[in-house]
């Protein structure tokens, strides 16, 4: 298999149970991906800027109460900035209240270590 890299995580929204559901993008070739008005500096008011599904090769489907923190879900730094490193891919606060950060271009390996370092295992 090929070293996958996170390109993009994608919150579905709660399920029946009021559980949270996100996509966890992975992609073989991280510096292509791109999608529309990622260049843009606040992809809050964009709509769906998901990139399409040629630009990534592997889904991960992590179901979890946790909320986590989304990039293009911010009002102020472009998806740009966040391939160029400047603010996290996506993030979260363990119960300790510490942030744990992932990065875009982070490998697929790292990303299931994260996740369930904190206890959160439902990932298909």
């Amino acid at each position: 298999m090929a070293d996958l890299k996170l390109v993009y995580v994608n919150p579905v929204g709660q399920n029946s149970d009021g559980i949270n559901e996100y996509e966890f993008l992975f992609s073989e070739t991280p510096d292509t991906v791109w999608a529309e008005n990622w260049e843009l500096q606040c992809p809050s008011v964009c709509g769906d800027i998901k990139p399409g599904a040629d630009m990534y090769t592997e889904t991960k489907r992590v179901t979890t109460d946790v909320d986590f923190f989304c990039a293009q879900q911010n009002n102020c730094y472009s998806m740009q900035d966040c391939i160029d490193g400047c603010i996290a891919l996506m993030w979260f606060y363990d119960n300790k209240d510490k942030a744990v950060v992932f990065k875009f271009g982070e490998s697929l390996n790292s990303t299931i270590k994260k996740l369930t370092e904190n206890g959160i295992n439902n990932i298909i």
